[in-house]
């Protein structure tokens, strides 16, 4: 489609100047002057419209002016010598040049617009590449790959998280398909992968049924990670432990596999130093080690099953910021013994107090509840006496008869027309005296 444009827009500027030449003639035949240079600026008015448009026309433009300056210069110079087929022929022939020239034009520009698709389709494949490499190394660690280098880290304070399923293998083991226990991990460690994404948390890796967290996640330079920096990181893995806890529960109570309902979770934290970097050529992994591996590993392994046990260093870390104890609550639970690295932790259990106060909120409620069915039950009792021991008092022949129905069974028995009796009226005075008393 341009190039036919083009074509046609080089026809209508030949005879557009074959056109303003025979013009200037009968102009001349008339002795009226006509200047030649006032023709080629209205010409170049009139053709600059598609320039300005279309950038392919920028181009044939200067060939356009030396079409008209060439015809324009031969009219002023030799005007009644000229042959006009001659002057036919030399715009075909330019005519064929500037065919030709906007062939190339159109060539050139498929070329452009299809290395700028390239490009483009390279710069999301980059991008695929990219995402997939900061998934399988820290933020700080993909440019160091790409370069074909590698570089060991080394952390003072970081924060771990390690888990496992209680029940898992008895499961494993009990399931007849085993791609029922690959659709267990897929979905439970898509949500865990989901949260550390909203926690903004670096995954590790994943052992079986173990998961694996690192607070620190590579989105800030190791020289800026102060102390506010880590008790965050150390906050945010902590919700993730809390929030693992609660998802299990999720999927064991939402599950009708009567297998899964023992199914629970053990995590353990620690907050130490760390040696981690890539392993490997092939197959790339950022791993961990040091001694907090090993003890974050042991906080794990002698936790309880629906809680969070964290170390001493995390606890300790974890009393420096403020208001500390509006958000959680710690519990001593048991000293570990490491004889590897000949050292005694101690582990608390840590509860978030917003679950734990909603929790106590709950039982205060079904308590005063009861309370207050056992409250009424009483008085309904006590009323009952007061009754009777009043129609003892005030009418000692009711005393003699059967035992009185209540005031709306009375009520109800009664005619509408009869006439009060004199047992029934001091029966109401009687019920009056009781509901002032009480």
């Amino acid at each position: 489609y341009l190039n036919y444009m083009m074509v046609g827009y080089c026809i209508a500027h030949m005879v557009f100047t074959v056109m303003c030449r025979n013009t200037a003639r009968q102009f001349d035949a008339y002795n009226v002057s006509l200047n030649v240079q006032q023709i080629e600026v209205a010409m170049i008015l009139v053709f600059m419209t598609p320039i300005l448009l279309f950038r392919q026309f920028v181009s044939i433009f200067p060939a356009f002016l030396l079409i008209q300056h060439i015809i324009y210069i031969n009219f002023s110079t030799d005007e009644y010598s000229q042959n006009i087929y001659t002057f036919l022929k030399f715009n075909l022939v330019m005519l064929a040049l500037n065919s030709h020239l906007c062939i190339a034009i159109y060539y050139r520009e498929m070329r452009i617009r299809k290395l700028l698709n390239y490009t483009r389709i390279l710069s999301v494949e980059q991008q695929k590449t990219n995402d997939l490499i900061g998934k399988l190394v820290p933020y700080h660690q993909v440019n160091i790959i790409k370069n074909e280098k590698r570089q060991v880290d080394e952390f003072d304070d970081v924060t771990l998280l390690f888990t496992d399923m209680v029940g898992f293998t008895d499961f494993s083991r009990s399931v007849s398909d085993p791609r029922d226990v690959v659709l267990l991990l897929q979905k439970l460690f898509s949500r865990f992968d989901q949260l550390c994404e909203e926690q903004k948390v670096y995954k590790v890796h994943t052992i079986g049924d173990c998961y694996v967290i690192m607070g620190y996640n590579g989105r800030v330079s190791k020289n800026k990670r102060f102390k506010g920096v880590v008790i965050d990181e150390t906050n945010r893995v902590i919700q993730c432990g809390l929030q693992m806890i609660n998802i299990i529960r999720e999927i064991r109570e939402s599950t009708e596999n009567e297998k899964l309902k023992s199914l629970d979770m053990r995590i353990g934290i620690h907050t130490g130093r760390v040696v981690a970097g890539i392993i490997g050529s092939k197959v790339v992994r950022y791993d961990i080690f040091g001694e907090g591996v090993l003890i974050a590993n042991k906080m794990e392994s002698n936790g309880i099953p629906g809680r969070v046990c964290i170390s001493d260093e995390t606890y300790s870390l974890l009393m420096q910021q403020e208001e500390v104890s509006k958000i959680y609550s710690f519990q001593e639970h048991q000293s570990v013994q490491l004889k590897s690295i000949d050292r005694v932790i101690k582990s608390y259990l840590v509860t978030q107090i917003e679950f734990e106060s909603r929790t106590s909120e709950e039982n205060y409620n079904s308590e005063d509840e009861q309370s207050d069915v056992e409250s009424f039950q009483n008085s309904q009792e006590s009323e009952e006496n007061i009754e009777q021991q009043d129609n003892n008092l005030v009418s000692p022949a009711i005393s003699n008869q059967p035992k009185s129905k209540s005031k709306f069974q009375i009520e109800e028995e009664a005619p509408k027309d009869a006439a009060p009796e004199a047992g029934t009226f001091t029966f109401k005075v009687t019920q009056a005296m009781a509901q002032q008393r009480k």
